[in-house]
């Protein structure tokens, strides 16, 4: 019988966290290591934090000291949802791949980091090959719904004018991290002081989806925009996370141009 493979998880947000149960739910596959910097979750079963009956699979402590776990011969891959930013999660990437695991990451600038760190995505490239392992940033979104869907569908196309790809997302189910890119929970004035001072990110990912656009398509976009409006609540709202009061953001409405010549292509 083939062995199951070996993860380790690093973070168990929201995301982190529905990624772990979403990896136990499926055969083959053992969390032997869970990492996070959250007090009330070091030292505790994983199993318990994901509120899940113990098994051998699911019975690793979480610890906030990754070296514990972070070491060679320990997993075979490494699932990190720390974070946004390739910056914040190179680091941690870079650790887990010079310790022979394979990465996965849920940061959204890593489904196409060279769109603004070319020199980081380079220096990434070679840690993989010299350490014989794979790194993929990946997700819903960037990473699949509203690029490489497109990508795939316009594949079959003899010509293609134009494209226009929309998305509603709920974000009840995200955590902290998210709702703070977001500018949930802001007056309309904090909103936009928030887009202007870029304490607001919105959705992070539309730099990178016109970046696999660019290499799919093979063109160079001569102008890329991005609009960010806030989407005011008319009733109250709260999540485990937070509560929003009427009047106040409970969204974003986010709007990507990617234009080639005076006309856009790309409307996100």
């Amino acid at each position: 019988m083939k062995r199951k493979v070996k993860v380790v998880t690093w973070g168990l947000g929201s995301m982190g966290s529905g990624i772990a149960k979403m990896i136990l739910g499926k055969k083959g596959f053992t969390i032997v290591g869970a990492i996070d910097m959250d007090p009330n979750k070091v030292g505790k079963k994983l199993c318990n934090i994901l509120d899940l009956e113990e098994n051998e699979d699911n019975c690793c402590r979480v610890t906030d000291k990754p070296e514990q776990v972070i070491k060679k011969g320990f997993a075979d891959v490494c699932m990190i949802a720390t974070a946004s930013f390739t910056k914040l999660v190179f680091p941690l990437i870079k650790m887990a791949a010079e310790a022979g695991m394979d990465v996965v990451t849920t940061a959204e600038e890593m489904s196409y980091p060279k769109a603004l760190h070319s020199e980081l995505s380079e220096e990434m490239d070679k840690i993989a090959k010299i350490n014989n392992v794979s790194i993929l940033g990946t997700g819903v979104n960037p990473g699949f719904i509203m690029d490489l869907i497109v990508i795939a569908l316009t594949g079959v196309c003899d010509k293609v004018d134009n494209i226009n790809v929309s998305r509603i997302n709920d974000l009840a189910c995200f955590g902290k991290a998210v709702m703070v890119e977001q500018g949930i929970g802001l007056k309309k004035e904090e909103f936009i002081k928030g887009v202007k001072n870029d304490t607001v990110a919105g959705h992070v990912g539309f730099l990178q989806s016109f970046g696999m656009f660019e290499e799919a398509f093979n063109v160079k976009f001569n102008d890329i925009r991005q609009e960010k409006e806030p989407i005011l609540t008319t009733v109250p709202r709260s999540t485990e996370i937070i509560s929003v009061k009427s009047g106040d953001v409970a969204g974003c409405r986010q709007l990507g141009y990617a234009s080639l010549g005076d006309k856009v292509f790309i409307k996100m």
